[in-house]
């Protein structure tokens, strides 16, 4: 009788025993690095530690271009190999319908807003990556990355049918790893060239005064923006005239404002366009303006281009005219597309167009 006794108190103690807690999971990606590929092949790559689910872009990179409200970079995802996926998949995510979701997010006063999705494929080497360069939106503030797989549902077969329906849903069995983007910092390093055309670099110089000169040395013509007011120049200001076309003199005033991205090779030039908007291909066909300009490092010197400017007469026809003016650094020009059917204005160091 007393063994029973004891026995059931033992039983009545332990029940009331605090159970054991169970720690938490721990957060799990499944993704080893993220890399940025921007400006010139420029990289930023961040390990992706395991239990760690919030990033931030370790350094500084130039996208590789702007355009619209997106910046552009290359982004490579490196996924665990070997890990096991949850049941009741069973193969590793180099095999089958596996991807990472890549989500451009604005998060602010507590509410998350999804501006872009993409899904990227993993290859046989466990990287997601896409062949073209993937937007992030200028109002964002992080891009996340989380694995995920499509698997097929089968519905229920339903009277008069032969065959059930089939459809795919999206599965993400881990945790999303959420990257700070820092967007402020990338847009302060870019350049506005013109009216809508940014540069994804930082421009070397502004223009201080653009000046047209007439035959006599007297200023007729000056601005300080990009594209100032109509210029209307009588033919007979021209300093000559050569079949349909009349050339004046004109001074280029810039002020260096950044270090140079690329130190030059043989110097700056000065290269022209005559639509206002020329691709590179056509202002590559063209001789330069100026060449071997020598324009030292110091950031707020200014410097004074004198160039030779063409227009058509008034009776010229279909004559050519200048209608922009690219100062370019020769080694930083060939960081852009070259000789292609994009526009050569974000190459320049320093931009102006002639409003005739």
């Amino acid at each position: 009788m007393n063994v029973l006794f004891c026995g059931l108190l033992l039983c009545s103690l332990l029940g009331f025993a605090r159970k054991p807690e169970i720690a938490p999971k721990a957060p799990f990606t499944g993704m080893t690095t993220i890399t940025w590929i921007g400006f010139d092949k420029q990289t930023s790559t961040s390990p992706v530690p395991v239990g760690v689910t919030n990033l931030a872009m370790p350094s500084l990179v130039y996208p590789k271009k702007i355009e619209g409200q997106n910046i552009f970079y290359q982004e490579v995802v490196l996924v665990n190999p070997t890990f096991k996926p949850a049941n009741p998949i069973t193969k590793p995510p180099t095999q089958g319908n596996w991807f990472v979701r890549r989500q451009v997010l604005r998060v602010k006063d507590g509410k998350t807003d999804v501006l872009q999705t993409t899904n990227l494929a993993i290859n046989k080497n466990a990287a997601a990556t896409s062949l073209a360069d993937l937007p992030i939106s200028i109002n964002a503030t992080h891009v996340e990355y989380r694995i995920g797989r499509t698997e097929k549902v089968i519905g229920k077969l339903k009277p008069g049918e032969k065959t059930p329906k089939i459809s795919t849903t999206e599965v993400y069995p881990h945790d999303a790893v959420r990257v700070a983007i820092p967007m402020s910092a990338i847009l302060a390093n870019t350049c506005s060239v013109k009216f809508q055309v940014i540069r994804p670099i930082p421009c070397e110089f502004q223009t201080v005064r653009f000046q047209i000169l007439g035959k006599n040395g007297n200023v007729l013509y000056e601005t300080s923006e990009v594209k100032g007011a109509p210029i209307k120049i009588a033919d007979q200001e021209a300093k000559k005239t050569v079949g349909p076309n009349v050339f004046f003199d004109a001074r280029w005033i810039v002020k260096r404002i950044h270090k140079p991205n690329y130190p030059v090779k043989d110097g700056y030039q000065v290269m022209w366009g005559q639509s206002g908007s020329d691709f590179n291909a056509e202002v590559d066909s063209r001789p330069p303006m100026v060449t071997g300009l020598q324009l030292d490092e110091t950031v707020g010197k200014e410097f004074t281009i004198p160039v030779e400017l063409m227009r058509a007469s008034t009776t010229g026809g279909f004559a050519g005219s200048m209608r922009e003016l690219l100062l370019e650094n020769d080694v930083t020009k060939t960081k852009f597309p070259v000789k292609t059917q994009a526009p050569a204005a974000p190459r320049s160091d320093c931009y102006i167009q002639l409003n005739w």
